[in-house]
Formats: C-alpha cells, structure tokens, sequence
C-alpha cells in the first residue's frame, strides 16, 4: 500500500493514541494538561490531512 493508501490508518491511530491519553489522565490528573495536548496535536494533523 502507498503512504496515500495507509493516511486514514495512521490518522486513525493518531486519535485513538490521544484518546487513550484521557483514559490513563482519569487515574493520574495531573497528566492532563498532557492528554489534551496530545489530542489537540492528532485532531490538528488530522484535520491538515483531509484539507
């Protein structure tokens, strides 16, 4: 598959990556401004890829 082919994939794992961010914050608060840092960065990538 061509890099073109497998994007969605990575974007993808991209926002699964910076939800789990979340998960792990509910236990440790004080990672949280890290968790919405990390999601903030894939939904933005995300987001330049499909423009």
């Amino acid at each position: 598959m061509s890099d073109a082919e497998l994007a969605p994939f990575v974007w993808l794992r991209r926002l699964y990556a910076g939800a789990w961010w979340f998960v792990h914050a509910a236990r440790e608060p004080a990672d949280l401004p890290e968790a919405r840092r990390r999601l903030a960065s894939a939904v933005t990538g995300v987001g330049a890829g499909l423009g």
